[in-house]
């Protein structure tokens, strides 16, 4: 079973709160965890959470509006050893499902949305072309 979150928005104890209640109320162990945006790739909660926890699963990463674009690549590759990072316009296989990944926001403020967070036609496109691709880039 794959448990989907959203919005942790840096409070990622939630993630390891939210397996153990979905682990308690089904009875069965999770495969793991995909969290479908702003999960918060900021580079001080990062650091003081994985200081002196872990994940107790396996947590996969959309991209949502709420993250530092400008640090989200050396970020995802720092952390690696605690989530997954899932690129845009990338497959991944995760518990035996194939998956598409794309983060971002499409309908943001031009005001109040980072630069990076917005999907445009070309990321659509490119998202897009993976599949049925057979040498796609896959991971997992």
């Amino acid at each position: 079973m794959i448990l989907f979150l959203s919005d942790v928005h840096c409070r990622y104890g939630v993630v390891n709160a939210q397996i153990a209640h979905a682990e308690a109320r089904t009875g069965r162990p999770l495969e793991a965890v995909v969290v479908l945006g702003d999960f918060g790739f900021f580079e001080p909660d990062l650091r003081r959470f994985f200081r002196r926890q872990r994940f107790h699963r396996p947590v996969f990463v959309v991209e949502g509006n709420h993250e530092d674009f400008d640090r989200l690549p050396r970020l995802a590759e720092t952390y690696r050893g605690a989530f997954t990072h899932l690129p845009r316009a990338t497959l991944h296989t995760i518990g035996g499902h194939r998956c598409l990944a794309l983060g971002g926001a499409a309908y943001m403020d031009a005001h109040t949305t980072p630069r990076g967070a917005v999907v445009g036609a070309a990321d659509i496109e490119a998202c897009l072309a993976q599949i049925g691709r057979a040498s796609c880039r896959e991971r997992v």
